[in-house]
């Protein structure tokens, strides 16, 4: 015997294949006083990097997400994503850059309140004192 799919019936087992995955995420990790595991040290790359973000040459890798997540965010003053994205970010930060993971927090903070000169001063701070030794020694790693 074959089933009839009502338009009903399609939708709703539409919606229920959708909200399955949403519901088992925010059921995971609702109430878990559980730290996250820290990430993996990042490990420098040996590869010359001379090329990437060089005019006529693919972005690099954190500049590309920089562009297509920060930006991103910051242009349409999506404070909510600027916000998780600058606490991934702080998460993520390499080893040997004192002071990343604060100024990613404190833009994180700022986004909060929907500060955007917070945001971009944050942003400066990191850029005028990480900027040239992360272009020299890391700049081909991958963060995200």
């Amino acid at each position: 015997m074959r089933s009839v799919t009502t338009p009903r019936s399609s939708w709703c087992r539409r919606l229920v294949v959708a909200l399955v995955p949403i519901l088992a995420v925010f059921m995971g990790c609702k109430g878990s006083d559980a730290s996250p595991e820290p990430l993996p040290p990042l490990a420098r790359s040996d590869a010359p990097a001379a090329q990437c973000g060089e005019t006529g040459h693919p972005d690099c890798p954190t500049q590309l997400w920089m562009k297509s997540t920060l930006q991103a965010y910051l242009r349409p003053r999506n404070f909510e994503r600027l916000e998780g994205s600058l606490r991934a970010l702080g998460a993520r930060a390499p080893n040997g850059y004192a002071g990343w993971q604060e100024m990613a927090a404190a833009g994180a903070a700022a986004a909060a309140v929907a500060d955007e000169a917070g945001v971009r001063n944050s942003c400066k701070a990191c850029h005028d004192n990480h900027r040239a030794a992360f272009r020299q020694q890391d700049r081909a790693i991958a963060l995200f």
